[in-house]
């Protein structure tokens, strides 16, 4: 599985929305709704599920699904 759909459905399953509404270009905190606490939980499934280290703040600070996947792959270094 890509890291896109990998992190689509980790995210997905986070909020409770439908995976055709968790978009490349779908925005956490305007489009889900995610508060703080949420976007914290998300990181943590993140690092557990690709084994990273997300830096406090980082994930708060993306603005897109697609700026989640770049950080991702960043972190892997894919």
């Amino acid at each position: 599985m890509d890291f896109e759909l990998k992190v689509r459905k980790i995210l997905a399953e986070s909020c409770g929305w439908g995976l055709a509404s968790v978009q490349l270009d779908t925005r956490l905190v305007e489009d889900l709704d995610m508060d703080s606490m949420e976007l914290v939980e998300f990181s943590l499934r993140l690092e557990d599920e690709f084994d990273i280290s997300v830096p406090d703040g980082t994930i708060a600070a993306t603005m897109t699904v697609g700026d989640v996947v770049e950080v991702v792959k960043k972190l892997r270094g894919a």
